[in-house]
């Protein structure tokens, strides 16, 4: 079955319907003008400034176009850094139009999966897939509901950076990397405060601003939709159940699943974030037996701020609100349940933005494409995996014995073809034609199993090409997924440095649907 994002960017209209503004017109659209929270913007200056990547001041009136991800160990995988440069560039093109934009990455720090984003895979130098995992210390190991702008890091991960870039292609440029990442995590106050240390390090020669949605004046400003939210229980929650059930019937699946009786908003609760639930005309906190009504909501909102999020599906409408961004650039992930989203904007009168999908990237070098090129084969024969062993075997086979081999093969064939053809006459009875056509599958089975045993007589040459069939997928299909769904960018910097980063800029293109290939 196809999905809601491929479909959203084939132009499919039942899908496209599920959303305000298609994402063609984002360039051809009327020049942005839109005010967004003008308290915001001394804070995300003073953060820009506190991350060592100071940028010129805002006021508050400069169109946005934003992007967002959880923060991960050394960044999480690359589309991360995918979704940046989209954004970047997007908003680069609408400067050259005369449409000055700013690009912002919303760190989703309240975010509070800690076990999604603990571990980070590296592909090494041996093209082998190196996992790394951070175990935290106590009291916060076997957690699953610390926010990630709360989660410290210890001495344990100084021991990942340095096995890390041990273990990847190394240059002249490795050691400012490194000692990059152990200053930043001796400053790093959280998990989600080092990734935007990294994340301010790797765009600083760009115009992208980072954002923490746990500041102050974020958390004062969302207070509106959260108001809203608290006065109207589970409305949003139905809202999201009726789309839910427009998209099954349209043949896909509801990409946000919600119980009635959940809310869409959580609360920190000495530093956990609890699940919220309205039963019986009262909010039910879960995990620690606290309950409010609407009014005692209303008052714990206006008093502490600062301890409620909003949820997945709530979190667009908040940035909505914040920063009146023209467009948010998305994965496919999260393009599937923004089409469940737009009835939302509309509850809480605000406009729906365009939704961009990122850029789509892989990262190649001279040496793996050279042995693509080899056995013929290309990186989506890699993703089928359709019997690419034998095609190997194949290419470095004896070409004396195979084509002795072939040769006699088929004249085996030719023969038992002949004689089928008599034994088939219309005369024949049915068991003899039933019977010589049984034989002439059990030999072409028995020839395909004979050709078999050939391709792996030579042990060594199986071994060599089981290896190297090995690293190509592990370097891009690892895990049998797209190399930018796993592989963190660190990877690829350790060996090529911070200019990297301005490398990709320069030679992916934003506004293109292919996968794109950088080669290194």
């Amino acid at each position: 079955m196809n999905t809601i994002s491929q479909a959203y960017k084939d132009g499919i209209s039942s899908i496209r319907a599920q959303f305000d503004t298609p994402p063609e017109l984002l360039l051809s659209g009327p020049s942005p003008d839109r005010m967004w929270t003008p308290s915001l913007a001394g804070a995300i200056h003073s953060f820009q400034k506190e991350l060592g990547a100071e940028k010129s001041p805002l006021t508050g009136t400069e169109p946005v176009i934003i992007t967002g991800q959880q923060p991960g160990m050394f960044t999480g995988p690359l589309y991360t850094i995918l979704k940046a440069i989209t954004t970047i560039q997007a908003a680069e093109a609408l400067g050259r139009q005369g449409k000055p934009c700013i690009p912002l990455f919303w760190v989703a720090g309240d975010d509070h999966d800690f076990d999604e984003v603990r571990t980070t895979h590296f592909l090494d130098r041996r093209c082998q897939i190196r996992s790394l995992t951070y175990e935290a210390h106590e009291p916060y190991a076997n957690t699953s509901d610390i926010p990630m702008y709360r989660m410290p890091l210890s001495d344990k991960v100084h021991e990942l950076i340095d096995t890390a870039s041990s273990s990847c292609w190394n240059s002249e440029l490795t050691a400012g990397v490194v000692s990059f990442l152990h200053d930043s995590l001796d400053d790093a106050r959280s998990l989600s405060h080092w990734f935007c240390l990294i994340m301010a390090r790797l765009f600083s020669r760009t115009d992208l601003r980072l954002f923490q949605p746990s500041i102050e004046a974020a958390r004062k400003a969302s207070i509106p939709v959260l108001r809203k939210e608290i006065e109207n229980p589970l409305h949003s929650t139905r809202l999201l159940i009726q789309e839910g059930e427009k998209l099954v019937l349209l043949g896909f699946k509801a990409p946000i699943q919600r119980n009635a009786d959940a809310c869409n908003f959580f609360i920190e609760v000495e530093g956990h974030r609890r699940n919220v639930t309205y039963q019986q005309g009262k909010y039910l906190v879960r995990g620690c037996g606290l309950s409010y009504t609407v009014d005692e909501m209303h008052a714990l909102l206006d008093a502490s701020p600062e301890r409620f999020s909003p949820n997945v599906a709530l979190r667009p409408v908040v940035q909505q609100l914040l920063f009146a961004p023209v467009a948010y650039v998305g994965g496919p992930g999260e393009i599937d349940y923004w089409a469940q989203l737009k009835p939302l904007f509309s509850f809480f009168e605000l406009p729906m933005p365009i939704v961009y999908p990122r850029l789509r990237a892989v990262i190649s070098t001279v040496k793996l494409n050279r042995l693509l090129g080899y056995y013929n084969i290309t990186k989506d024969d890699l993703a089928a995996q359709s019997d690419l062993l034998t095609r190997f075997l194949h290419r470095g086979r004896d070409l004396d014995l195979s084509r002795t081999f072939m040769e006699d093969r088929a004249h085996v064939e030719e023969a038992m073809n002949i004689m089928v053809s008599r034994l088939t006459a219309p005369t024949a009875s049915e068991s003899l034609k039933k019977a010589a056509k049984a034989c002439r599958r059990h030999g072409q089975f028995h020839l395909d199993k004979l050709e078999r045993a050939l391709l792996y007589a030579d042990k060594e040459r199986r071994t060599t090409a089981e290896s190297r069939l090995q690293r190509l997928t592990n370097a891009f299909y690892p895990f049998n997924l797209p190399q930018e769904r796993v592989f963190c960018i660190f990877s690829f910097l350790f060996r090529h440095g911070w200019p990297l980063i301005e490398h990709m800029i320069h030679e992916f293109d934003f506004s293109s649907d292919t996968m794109q290939e950088l080669e290194l």
